[in-house]
């Protein structure tokens, strides 16, 4: 296969449908790309994922290039994460390119319902935050924890999450409202208010990390969960799960929206009716933070030994601890490539893999931040086997030349971005 040159196929054996979206490795994100797959081949669809990673800020520009691949003649109709994205006029950018097109295109979680937008159910989740402070530890005061006044998502999280603590007969003081960007983190101030003030029968938090911090702020202060107040998290498991403190919270689940995300889509393509989903949105997680659960021991002492022994974070030596040591030390670029190629062998549930390159980008010192016209395909891993091949080239506009090869069933292709130095495609 050496030097081979794929000449731009571009004869689909299926629908293809694009996801656009950020870090898809966020737990929410990631149950609802699942969801959406399953729904997707289910109606023998095809699904390709672009999704940045943003493990740093400053590189949002460069990250965001990503989505100058999506080829929009070949796409059928488009799933896109619009408010999670990030970056100067990136969404308006996004938006103005899929309002051209005559395709089905649905946007995912918005906040305003409408015929081309899936809506979550936030009232929905502060019910179930409400009904259990309420119906089970009768709870008649509350604060209101953490939140940032210019984000649309805690914004609508406070107003749903204090409307249902009010038609649960719960009061929450304007005293006790700690809401806004001056007071976002700073959770030792808002503990000494809330003491100051008079310690309400609990407190609600926008998320499990701040109901994790205000929780260590109390005992500092010998203030006991929950013997002397109740703490409620929000949105269980997120942005990553974590089981080494069991909050009591709420849990949202990505399946209504993404499965009628998705439905709306084949709906759209095939011309058949548009079924929902039937099924809620969220549900209560017991935890010991309210005393309807206890402190997970188990989970705190494996955490416990994962942080004595960092390089054996499975509790057993694994040859992924020295991967990064090992690739950077290869002393060719084929070097580089096989060792990547052993690392890939043992990842379950891969049946393809494709490194793609910007054309001669190891031949050049200049940096380069779009991409090019070409590719390179250095490396490639197909149904278990992997291949080396410096000259194997491809074109951009077909994304990925697997797309269009004869396959028996549907599959999902993920593109993520890899660069360099902050500034190199």
């Amino acid at each position: 296969m050496s030097g081979e040159i794929f000449l731009g196929n571009m004869d689909k054996r299926r629908p293809l449908i694009a996801v656009i979206v950020s870090e898809a490795d966020r737990s929410f994100i990631c149950e609802a790309l699942n969801v959406i797959q399953k729904e997707l081949f289910a109606a023998d669809m095809d699904a390709a994922v672009f999704s940045t990673l943003l493990t740093r800020y400053e590189e949002l520009s460069i990250e965001n290039k990503l989505f100058d691949i999506v080829n929009y003649d070949i796409i059928d109709g488009f799933i896109v994460f619009l408010k999670g994205l990030h970056g100067d006029g990136v969404r308006e950018s996004l938006s103005a390119k899929l309002e051209k097109l005559d395709k089905p295109v649905i946007y995912m979680d918005e906040f305003v319902p409408g015929e081309n937008n899936t809506v979550f159910d936030y009232i929905e989740l502060a019910d179930a935050a409400a009904a259990h402070l309420s119906d089970i530890h009768s709870v008649k005061t509350a604060a209101y924890v953490d939140g940032n006044d210019a984000s649309e998502y805690y914004e609508c999280l406070k107003n749903n999450f204090i409307a249902a603590l009010k038609r649960k007969g719960i009061t929450v003081p304007k005293e006790l409202e700690f809401y806004g960007r001056e007071l976002s983190g700073n959770f030792s101030e808002i503990v000494d208010k809330m003491i100051s003030f008079g310690m309400p029968d609990a407190a609600l938090c926008s998320s499990d990390h701040s109901a994790a911090a205000l929780i260590g702020e109390l005992s500092r202060r010998n203030v006991r969960v929950p013997e002397d107040i109740i703490i409620m998290g929000c949105c269980s498991g997120e942005p990553y799960k974590t089981s080494a403190l069991n909050i009591s919270s709420v849990k949202r689940d990505p399946a209504k929206i993404a499965a009628n995300a998705a439905r709306r889509i084949i709906s759209a393509i095939k011309g058949v009716p548009f079924v929902p989903y039937e099924g809620a949105s969220s549900k209560f997680v017991n935890g010991f933070s309210c005393g309807c659960g206890n402190i997970d021991l188990l989970s705190l002492s494996e955490a416990a030994k994962k942080e004595m022994m960092p390089y054996s974070p499975d509790g057993f030596d694994s040859c992924y601890n020295y991967m990064q040591e090992e690739l950077i030390s290869a002393p060719t670029f084929i070097d580089f490539l096989w060792k990547l190629d052993w690392y890939t062998f043992y990842i379950n549930g891969l049946k393809g893999f494709w490194l793609c390159l910007n054309d001669n980008i190891m031949h050049t010192s200049a940096a380069v931040t779009e991409y090019t016209d070409d590719m390179d395909m250095p490396y490639a891993r197909l149904n278990g086997k992997g291949s080396v091949d410096e000259n194997r080239k491809f074109s951009r506009s077909q994304m990925l030349p697997y797309i269009f090869e004869d396959r028996d069933e549907p599959a999902a292709f993920i593109f993520t971005p890899l660069h360099f130095d902050y500034g190199n495609l």
